[in-house]
C-alpha cells in the first residue's frame, strides 16, 4: 500500500554500544516527551494572521542518551540545549517567525521539512539563502498553510548536524483535531556512539557515503533509550511519529493494541487504516500519525517495536495498560478522518514527464553492465562524489536541473539503478504516488517523501504551484553530500 504497512526492505539491527554493558539499555526510564517551545511573541496586527515568534539557537550542548552513570552525558549539537529540540506548535493559518541565532563553530541553515513556504524560507544553503555564519542570524517567516506534523533540520552539513542532534519537530494543529483523550509525538532516531558515549566524528566515512549512509548504534525515542509509557484502560491516544535519523530506514510494530494511520508525511489519509496487522515503516524524513486504543489484545505485551528483516526484534518502547478505566474514554469510538488540505489535483494526462536515472554507490550496476568503465568511476570517487542523476553526472551546487512554467503538472519516474533503498524527498512541495513497477498505488494520498527501492521504477506525480528554486534529493544524508540531488525551478 502507499502508506507502507507492508515493507521488505531490509535493515540491519542496531549493534550495542558495549555488548559487556547490554543492561544500560534495559533501564526503566518513563518515556520522554518532548516539550513545547513557547513563543517569544504572539501578536496581530488589523486583519493579519496571528503572528507566533520563536527563538531558535543551535549550539554545544549535552544531553544524557545513555542513563547508567558509568557512561558520562553525550556532547551534543541542540537546538536551544534540547534533544530533541523543544516542539514547535501552532494552529494553521497561523504565521510563524522563527529568529535563528547561530552559536554553531560552523555555519548552518533550517529547512522546515514538508512545509511549503515561500521559497526563500526553504532553507538550503547556497541555493534559496546563504549559509548563517557563526554568530550571525536569520529571520525564517512563513504561514502555516497546512495543518499536519513537520520537522526541522539544518541543510548545511546536515551529516554531521543533524547527527549530532539538531532536529526537532514542527506541529500544525487543525482548526478541529480528532477527539482523543492525549497526544504523544515520539522521535525515533539512531545515534552512533563510541564507547565513552561521545558521537563518533566519522561523517566523512567513505563507506558510508558510498554505502547505506550512517547507521547508528543506538536507537532512541526522544532522545531515551528503553522507554516506558503507561496507558489507562479506554484511554484513546493520539501518536505522532517522525524519523530524523541520518539513513536508517525504521521498519516499526506497534503490537498488542488497536491503531489506525491517519496520516502520512503531515497529510491527511481519504480514510482511517487499520495497521494492526502490518509494518509501519518510516523511512530517513518520514512521518506518520496513528490513533492508538488501550484496548489490550490478550496476551500481547503492547510496544513499540523495531523489526527488522536481519536480526532480532528491538523494543523502542514498553507500553503498559492498567489501573482504573479512564472516566468517558474515548477508546473504541469511530475512528475519523482528518480535514484534507487543500491540494490542486494532480492529473497525469496533461503532465510534462521526466525519467530520472538513480545511480553509483557501491556494486555499482552499470559498472557491472560495463555502461560505465572503471577509470570514470574511479575519478568520481576520488572527488568524493559517490552518486548519480540522470540530468547531474557531475557533482556540483544544486543548480536547474528541471524547469517548468508554474502551475505544471509534473511526472516524475523515478528508477533506482542502485544496490541500495533511497528516501526521494521533494521540497516546497507534496506529491502524489502513483505507481511502483506499473502497479497503481491507492489514489487520494499526499507525501514529501518516497522510499525507493533498488531495481524499482517509482512514479510521482505534483503540481508546481511555488515559483523558485526547489530540492529534490535523497534524504539519507551522506547520498545527498555525495550527489544524489537536483533541482526544480519554477518559473
Amino acid at each position: 500500500m502507499a502508506i507502507c504497512l507492508r515493507s521488505r526492505t531490509r535493515s540491519s539491527a542496531p549493534e550495542p554500544v558495549d555488548p559487556g554493558r547490554r543492561a544500560v539499555l534495559k533501564s526503566t526510564l518513563a518515556l520522554g516527551v518532548a516539550a513545547t517551545l513557547s513563543p517569544l511573541q504572539t501578536s496581530r496586527a488589523n486583519t493579519e494572521p496571528m503572528l507566533r515568534t520563536f527563538g531558535l539557537t543551535p549550539g554545544l550542548a549535552e544531553t544524557r542518551l545513555l542513563p547508567d552513570s558509568a557512561y558520562p552525558p553525550t556532547r551534543v549539537w541542540a537546538y536551544n540545549g534540547s534533544v530533541p529540540a523543544r516542539e514547535i506548535r501552532v494552529r494553521q493559518g497561523e504565521r510563524i517567525r522563527v529568529e535563528l541565532l547561530n552559536r554553531l563553530p560552523q555555519p548552518t541553515t533550517v529547512h522546515w521539512h514538508g512545509l511549503r513556504l515561500p521559497n526563500a524560507m526553504d532553507g538550503v544553503p547556497d541555493l534559496t539563502q546563504a549559509p548563517v555564519a557563526p554568530g550571525e542570524r536569520f529571520v525564517y517567516e512563513y504561514d502555516a498553510r497546512d495543518a499536519g506534523t513537520y520537522w526541522f533540520h539544518p541543510h548545511f552539513n546536515g551529516i554531521e548536524q543533524v547527527a549530532r542532534g539538531l532536529h526537532g519537530v514542527l506541529v500544525v494543529e487543525e482548526p478541529n483535531p480528532p477527539a482523543v483523550d492525549r497526544e504523544l509525538t515520539w522521535i525515533v532516531d539512531d545515534w552512533r556512539l563510541e564507547d565513552n558515549a561521545q558521537i563518533a566524528d566519522d561523517f566523512t566515512s567513505r563507506h558510508d557515503r558510498s554505502h547505506g549512509g550512517r547507521l547508528g548504534n543506538l536507537p532512541t525515542v526522544n532522545g531515551r533509550v528503553s522507554n516506558r509509557l503507561a496507558l489507562r484502560p479506554g484511554e484513546r491516544l493520539r501518536l505522532r511519529l517522525v524519523n530524523v535519523a541520518n539513513a536508517r530506514t525504521f521498519p516499526l510494530v506497534l503490537s498488542g493494541l488497536p491503531h489506525w494511520v491517519i496520516a502520512v508525511d503531515g497529510q491527511p489519509l481519504p480514510e482511517p487504516v487499520d495497521a494492526r496487522e502490518g509494518l509501519l515503516q518510516l523511512a530517513p524524513g518520514n512521518r506518520m500519525d496513528l490513533i492508538v486504543d488501550a484496548q489490550p489484545e490478550a496476551g500481547v505485551q503492547p510496544a513499540l517495536m523495531m523489526e527488522p528483516a536481519r536480526g532480532d526484534p528491538y523494543t523502542l518502547v514498553d507500553i503498559s495498560v492498567d489501573g482504573e478505566p479512564l472516566a468517558k474514554g474515548l477508546a473504541g469510538t469511530q475512528v475519523m478522518s482528518l480535514p484534507a488540505n487543500v491540494q490542486t489535483p494532480f492529473v497525469a494526462a496533461d503532465s510534462v514527464r521526466h525519467v530520472i536515472d538513480l545511480g553509483g554507490g557501491a556494486m555499482d550496476p552499470k559498472l557491472r553492465r560495463g555502461e560505465v568503465d572503471v577509470e570514470t568511476v574511479r575519478a568520481r570517487v576520488g572527488e568524493g562524489r559517490y552518486w548519480t542523476v540522470s540530468m547531474s553526472p557531475a557533482a556540483r551546487a544544486p543548480g536547474p536541473e528541471i524547469e517548468v512554467a508554474r502551475g505544471t503538472h509534473v511526472m516524475m519516474e523515478l528508477h533506482n539503478d542502485t544496490m541500495f533503498p533511497h528516501p526521494m524527498h521533494l521540497h516546497g512541495h507534496h506529491f502524489q504516488l502513483l505507481d511502483i513497477n506499473g502497479q497503481a498505488q491507492q489514489a487520494g494520498i499526499w507525501r514529501d517523501t518516497i522510499l525507493v527501492n533498488p531495481g524499482d521504477r517509482t512514479r510521482i506525480g505534483f503540481v508546481a504551484e511555488a515559483p523558485g528554486d526547489w530540492l529534490m534529493h535523497c534524504h539519507i544524508l551522506a547520498h545527498h553530500a555525495t550527489g544524489m540531488r537536483w533541482t526544480v525551478r519554477v518559473v
